[in-house]
């Protein structure tokens, strides 16, 4: 489905609004249409708008004005100023206090839709440079944390390996009634612990060589549901489980991410009194889409920002590195594909994965290879 471009027009006259409406009335168009500054002001308050079209002389606060508070809470947005007494002077003002472009009353229809277009693809533009940006930004840091990773995991694990074999002769050395026992199988506990951070470590430092084999969806969210039920035997979860679409392919490397998303809901509903995950699977125009659908605790507002960043985790200390996630992403954008969630504190999470689909020889579908 198509975002709808928000669009929100202020002017004091009814008539100019209505052909304003007329006019930018079409799909994928939202159009909100105000006649006060002040209601202009709430309006941006209370949704984010991808174009802001307003005249220069308004009742309460003006364009000018309304173009100022419109960039402080939604810098993307872009701003259209009409005005009926317009000069080169004022326009040349306008544009530099920060209107994408300044139109004179009366105009065409034609002209505004003109205007209308430019201003909404300069906007795109500029979200999608922001957007790369961010990409940029967050590849520097998993390359940098990899790193550090790499380097901690390598100095780690011989030893640990040779910590965890003397602990293992010291317990089957000592008889089965003496106290030290126990005290070696907690240490021993521990040190799994830190083995299995280790093995995280190494796998998002590596450049992950991953299997590209077709296998069928169905049998991987089985295979994983079997892992996860195994290790959750004590907690009260119905699995259900949708494929819309029979012999729906996954690579093979996709395994590790179903299994992550399922082990992370259960965890989010172990306690609930009737946890449910449903695992819905699709494909359209050559895009297969997963959903992992859980009722659990839901994501706070404050976290849904650094769901994928490394170590970061909202589970209790010794449950989780905060590494799973991060490493599910790379490997979902190492098959071209996207990882996405949507989530209410309290209600539930929904984890979407989205990629080209695969044929059961291995190749890619057309549709998706010529999007």
């Amino acid at each position: 489905m198509v975002e709808p471009i928000r669009i929100l027009v202020a002017d004091e006259d009814r008539l100019i609004r209505g052909i304003l409406k007329d006019t930018l009335a079409g799909t994928p168009n939202s159009i909100t249409a105000v006649r006060t500054g002040k209601e202009a002001v709430d309006a941006i308050q209370d949704a984010t708008y991808h174009l802001v079209i307003t005249d220069l002389k308004m009742p309460d606060v003006d364009g000018l004005d309304l173009l100022h508070r419109v960039h402080e809470d939604s810098p993307d947005t872009v701003v259209v100023i009409m005005t009926g007494e317009g000069s080169i002077k004022e326009t040349v003002a306008l544009m530099k206090a920060g209107a994408h472009d300044v139109i004179s009353k009366p105009f065409e229809a034609e002209e505004m839709q003109l205007v209308v277009e430019k201003a909404l693809k300069h906007q795109s533009i500029c979200r999608h440079n922001e957007e790369l940006k961010e990409k940029l930004a967050t590849s520097e840091k998993l390359a940098v944390i990899g790193r550090l990773a790499a380097g901690v995991a390598h100095e780690l694990n011989n030893p640990l390996d040779g910590v965890l074999r003397f602990v293992n002769l010291s317990i089957e050395r000592l008889p089965e009634e003496n106290d030290v026992r126990q005290y070696l199988a907690e240490a021993r506990t521990g040190l799994n612990r830190m083995a299995d951070i280790v093995k995280s470590l190494l796998r998002f430092s590596r450049n992950i060589v991953i299997e590209n084999e077709p296998r069928s969806i169905d049998e991987m969210i089985h295979d994983a549901i079997s892992q996860v039920q195994h290790a959750n035997r004590r907690a009260n979860i119905e699995m259900r489980c949708v494929f819309e679409e029979p012999d729906l392919y996954a690579p093979v490397g996709m395994m590790q991410v179903f299994n992550n998303l399922i082990k992370n809901a259960c965890d989010a509903m172990r306690d609930e009194e009737r946890g449910l995950l449903e695992i819905r699977a699709s494909v359209d125009e050559g895009i297969t889409t997963i959903e992992f659908k859980d009722n659990g605790c839901g994501i706070s507002d404050a976290d849904t920002a650094k769901v994928f960043e490394p170590f970061y985790t909202t589970k209790e200390i010794g449950k989780g590195t905060g590494l799973g996630l991060s490493i599910c992403a790379r490997i979902v954008e190492k098959f071209h594909g996207t990882l996405s969630f949507e989530s209410t504190p309290g209600v539930g999470t929904t984890f979407v994965v989205r990629f080209p689909s695969v044929q059961p020889d291995g190749n890619r579908s057309q549709t998706a290879s010529r999007a």
